[in-house]
C-alpha cells in the first residue's frame, strides 16, 4: 500500500458509474481493479447488445463508457461510438484496443472519442488521469446544457453565465467534484482544443453563424458564447467580413497552397502526383527551422501544410506541430508519415492536426479529399481571419 502513496488521491462526493464494454472479461476485470478505489463504479458489460439497451433506457445514467474497438462480433466499436454520439452525445467515450494501428485511432478520435487507451492498461497513472479528464468533461457538458435549458425557461437576458458550481452549496454533491472549478480552469484542462485559433476556425467555416458552430464542434451555444467572450472574439466581425467578401471582388479559389516538411526531399513529387488536377501549388521543405520561419513570418501565403512526423529525432514532429498551432493556429495540418502507431496518430490529433495519414499513400481519392478538405478550411480562415 505504501507503494501508491505518490498517488494524488482526488476527494469524490459521490461515486461515478462507467459502462465498459469489452469482449475480453479480463479486460473488464481490470479496468474494475483500477478504478473502484478512485470514486467510479465499473459497470462491465461482455455482450455489447445489453451494454446497448441499458444505455438506451437511461442515457443518462453514466458519466463515461470505456468500449473495445473489436469487439468481435456482429457490431464494432466504431459502430457503437457512432450510435452513443447520437443518443448519448454528453457522454464521453474512451476506447480501448489491443491493435496499435494508426488507421483506428484516427477514426476513433474523429469519430468523436474522447481518448484511446492501448491495452492491456499496464499504465496504472495514465489510465486514471485520462479518465478523469473524460468525466470532467463529460460534467461540464451536462452543466452546460442545464444552463442553457434554464436559460431558455427563464428567458434571462444574461447571454452567457460562467459554469461554475451552483451557489447552494448543499447541492454540489449533485454535480461532483468536476464542477468545483471556473470556467477558464476548465477550458485549459479539458476544453484545450477550443482554443482561439479552433475558434476562428468555427467563425470563419460558419461566416460567424454561432448555432452552426456549436453543431460543428459538439458544444453548447452557452458554452461556446463564453469561450468567444473569454477570448475577446466576436462574431459579428465574421459575418460582415463574410457580407463584405459576397459584396465584392471574388478571391480565386482555383489554386491552394500547400507548405510541404517532409525529410524526404522526394515527397513533394509524390504530393504533387496524389493530387494533381487538383489545383495545389506545393513548396517543400526538408529544415524544421526555415519552416517555422515561413509559417511564422507569412502563413498567410498557404492554405494547408503537411508535416510528416519522423522529421526530426525522438517528439521533434510533434513539438513542431505545438509551435505551428501557436504561430498560425488557422493554418490546417495534416501528419503525412511513415509512423503508423496508433499512440503517434492520438498525439498528433489531440495537439490539433487536421488529419493523420500513413504513407504510402496509396488511396489517391481519399488522400485527394482530405487535402481539398482541409485546403478549403484554410482558404475560409485566411479569408474571415480576425480584423486587425
Amino acid at each position: 500500500m505504501a507503494a501508491h502513496q505518490h498517488t494524488e488521491t482526488v476527494e469524490h462526493p459521490r461515486r461515478y458509474q462507467i459502462i465498459a464494454v469489452d469482449d475480453n472479461r479480463d479486460i473488464l476485470v481490470a479496468v474494475q481493479r483500477l478504478l473502484r478505489n478512485r470514486g467510479f463504479d465499473v459497470h462491465p458489460y461482455n455482450d455489447p447488445h445489453e451494454a446497448l439497451g441499458v444505455l438506451e433506457e437511461d442515457p443518462r445514467r453514466f458519466d463515461l463508457m470505456m468500449l473495445d474497438v473489436h469487439l468481435g462480433q456482429d457490431i464494432s466499436g466504431l459502430d457503437i461510438l457512432t450510435w452513443v454520439k447520437e443518443v448519448a452525445p454528453h457522454l464521453p467515450v474512451i476506447m480501448l484496443t489491443a491493435n496499435e494501428d494508426a488507421y483506428t485511432a484516427r477514426a476513433a478520435l474523429k469519430a468523436g472519442a474522447f481518448d484511446y487507451l492501448l491495452k492491456p492498461l499496464e499504465n496504472r497513472e495514465d489510465v486514471e488521469s485520462i479518465v478523469v479528464k473524460a468525466v470532467r468533461y463529460g460534467q461540464l457538458q451536462k452543466r452546460a446544457r442545464q444552463l442553457e435549458s434554464e436559460m431558455d425557461l427563464q428567458q434571462s437576458s444574461v447571454s452567457s453565465p460562467t459554469i461554475v458550481p451552483p451557489r447552494d452549496s448543499t447541492n454540489l454533491d449533485e454535480f461532483g467534484w468536476a464542477m468545483a472549478m471556473t470556467f477558464d480552469e476548465a477550458r485549459r484542462q479539458v476544453l484545450g482544443r477550443f482554443e482561439r485559433g479552433y475558434a476562428h476556425h468555427l467563425l470563419a467555416v460558419t461566416g460567424g453563424d454561432v448555432v452552426q458552430a456549436g453543431e460543428i464542434s459538439g458544444l453548447d451555444g452557452t458554452a461556446l458564447h463564453q469561450l468567444f467572450a473569454e477570448l475577446g472574439i466576436d462574431p459579428e466581425r465574421y459575418r460582415q467580413r463574410r457580407s463584405d467578401g459576397d459584396n465584392g471582388q471574388e478571391v480565386d479559389c482555383s489554386r491552394h497552397r500547400l507548405l510541404a516538411l517532409d525529410r524526404d526531399e522526394s515527397f513533394a513529387a509524390v504530393l504533387e502526383r496524389v493530387l494533381s488536377g487538383r489545383g495545389f501549388d506545393v513548396e517543400p521543405l526538408t529544415d524544421p527551422a526555415r519552416a517555422l520561419r515561413v509559417v511564422e513570418t507569412d502563413a498567410y501565403r498557404f492554405d494547408l501544410m503537411t508535416l510528416d512526423a519522423l522529421v526530426g529525432p525522438g517528439d521533434q514532429g510533434l513539438d513542431i506541430l505545438h509551435r505551428v498551432r501557436e504561430l498560425a493556429p488557422g493554418l490546417p495540418v495534416i501528419v503525412v508519415t511513415a509512423d503508423g502507431s496508433a499512440m503517434t496518430a492520438r498525439s498528433m490529433l489531440r495537439a490539433g492536426a487536421f488529419d493523420y495519414i500513413v504513407k504510402p499513400l496509396d488511396d489517391v481519392e481519399v488522400v485527394g479529399e482530405i487535402f481539398a478538405k482541409a485546403a478549403q478550411l484554410g482558404q475560409l480562415h485566411r479569408r474571415a481571419r480576425e480584423p486587425e
